[in-house]
């Protein structure tokens, strides 16, 4: 979690929170899909980092979480994304400083990953840059 949070505080800049809100993207670990059996096949894999990089689709899934009332929102198959979407999860968590939301941060694999472990993870990030944030802005 420790390597997790460091690249979530670090994409974090505290100084940035008075400036017009943008909607940014960032993706790690897409290699990490190639060796999965759900994409084995070439074609799917293919359309899945398509859909992956046209990064407002990832965008769209990441503001529904922000308007959802449960502290970390669970989506099993993301068809909406790509056709072969079907084999995916998205695990995501609002965080927010002085609670008002700023933004989602999400894992997103294959449907039979280790869904506790990346709801402790993706809560415990999310609950981190919160903190960090409001401690930014406070000062």
């Amino acid at each position: 979690y420790d390597s997790m949070v460091s690249a979530a505080l670090a994409l974090c800049d505290p100084r940035l929170l008075d400036e017009t809100p943008s909607r940014h993207v960032y993706v790690e670990g897409t290699a990490q899909m190639a060796g999965t059996p759900e994409f084995s096949n070439q074609a799917q894999l293919q359309e899945l980092l398509t859909a992956i990089e046209e990064k407002h689709k990832l965008i769209a899934l990441l503001n529904h979480c922000i308007d959802s009332p449960d502290p970390v929102h669970v989506k099993i198959g993301i068809e909406e994304m790509t056709s072969a979407g079907g084999n995916l999860a998205l695990i995501s968590a609002a965080y927010s400083v002085k609670n008002q939301a700023q933004g989602s941060l999400g894992v997103l694999g294959p449907a039979r990953m280790q869904y506790e472990r990346a709801i402790t993870a993706v809560a415990y990030v999310a609950r981190l840059l919160s903190d960090s944030m409001s401690r930014g802005s406070s000062s």
